[in-house]
């Protein structure tokens, strides 16, 4: 497994090379999905400080409302996230009652 350090270390050479290149903007993303929230959190706000001020930083996958503002207090301008697409597929409305607790487990969204 890699070391916390060493992926950021890895992050910033990444972005370094990045910032570099004639962009309109940048994703934050790359993250699995199934980190803890302090490391999710961490990433974008490494991201955010790093990544220039002046373009738009779009960070991905980010499907919670908490995320939502936490997010943009870290820096990020733009979201995204895939799950209300997913679950509009499956014909799935939720509330807060019939959340699922195995959501992001595999084997998809069960009540």
């Amino acid at each position: 497994m890699t070391s916390p350090l060493k992926t950021l270390s890895s992050a910033l050479v990444v972005m370094s090379e990045l910032i570099k290149r004639e962009v309109h903007g940048y994703a934050i993303g790359g993250l699995s999905g199934g980190e803890e929230k302090d490391s999710f959190w961490r990433m974008v706000a490494l991201s955010a400080q790093a990544l220039p001020k002046d373009k738009p930083r779009y960070t991905m996958g980010v499907g919670f409302a908490l995320d939502l503002v936490v997010c943009s207090a870290l820096g990020s301008d733009m979201h995204d996230c895939v799950y209300p697409t997913r679950t509009a597929v499956c014909q799935l409305v939720r509330s807060p009652s019939t959340f699922p607790s195995n959501c992001g487990q595999f084997g998809g969204f069960k009540n």
